[in-house]
């Protein structure tokens, strides 16, 4: 992606990537911040103006991503939290 001086971000700083759908520059971490390639995805339908997950799966090809954006595609919820009862408070 070309950034206001018209060079490649990658080129700038080669231990980043930027995400494809976020365009945010995240740390080049395999496994951890960078996912590309095909995703395994649920399959959802349209029923009666609602869209319902089945027990299938497909696979789509997906650009260099981070891992916001990757449970996005997947359809997984985006906001998650631990539970309160083993915090140290």
């Amino acid at each position: 992606m070309p950034t206001r001086s018209g060079l490649d971000y990658t080129t700038i700083n080669p231990d980043y990537f930027v995400c494809s759908y976020c365009y945010q520059a995240y740390l080049k971490l395999p496994g951890l911040t960078h996912h590309s390639g095909m995703v395994s995805k649920q399959v959802q339908v349209l029923v009666d103006e609602e869209w319902l997950p089945i027990d299938e799966r497909t696979s789509i090809w997906t650009e260099p991503h981070c891992f916001k954006c990757n449970r996005a595609i997947r359809g997984l919820p985006l906001h998650f939290a631990y539970p309160n009862q083993y915090k140290y408070v």
